[in-house]
């Protein structure tokens, strides 16, 4: 049954994706994959040093829409392949900043969307 609050949250949903012209990702767990429908939040870019080598890594946080999981939710060693426009990266799905050992936050109270963190890493 959906309430008037599940619908706005679907309505809220619907318009992030066409602000950011409708993207998509594949998610992976395994030899398994799903399309997902996703909205990016602004990416992080950082360099260390290690080995003399330079490591350049990535974070960014997406949301995602929990339907197109079909049941998943996120767990270690899943991977989204992502084009943000420079080409396809694969990023590593990591543990959420503030929750722990948790993969993934709820975004409302009606399952229509979630945030995931994730990491690409180049050397």
């Amino acid at each position: 049954m959906t309430t008037p609050f599940a619908n706005i949250e679907t309505t809220l949903w619907n318009t992030l994706k066409q602000q950011h012209g409708n993207p998509t990702a594949v998610y992976r767990r395994g030899g398994e994959s799903r399309l997902v429908s996703l909205v990016p939040e602004t990416a992080r870019p950082d360099s260390f040093g290690f080995d003399d080598q330079t490591i350049t890594t990535t974070s960014r946080v997406f949301k995602v829409g929990k339907a197109d999981l079909d049941g998943w939710l996120p767990q270690h060693g899943d991977t989204l392949e992502y084009d943000d426009g420079n080409g396809v990266k694969i990023y590593t799905v990591k543990t959420t900043r503030n929750a722990g050992s948790t993969f993934f936050q709820d975004v409302g109270n009606y399952n229509v969307m979630i945030r995931i963190h994730v990491m690409n890493y180049r050397g």
